[in-house]
């Protein structure tokens, strides 16, 4: 799922923790946010 719709989605369910004009970091929970992208993400460290 990508990111927008994400928070479209948690917007519009009432998943959310602020209410009125806010940062996305005040808005959504960053650890649930990240969990849900977990399986769409992948990081590939440098030598």
């Amino acid at each position: 799922m990508r990111l927008a719709p994400l928070a479209v989605d948690r917007v519009l369910t009432g998943r959310t923790r602020a209410v009125g004009v806010v940062s996305a970091g005040a808005a959504f929970d960053a650890q649930e946010f990240l969990r849900a992208l977990a399986p769409h993400l992948s990081v590939q460290a440098g030598a």
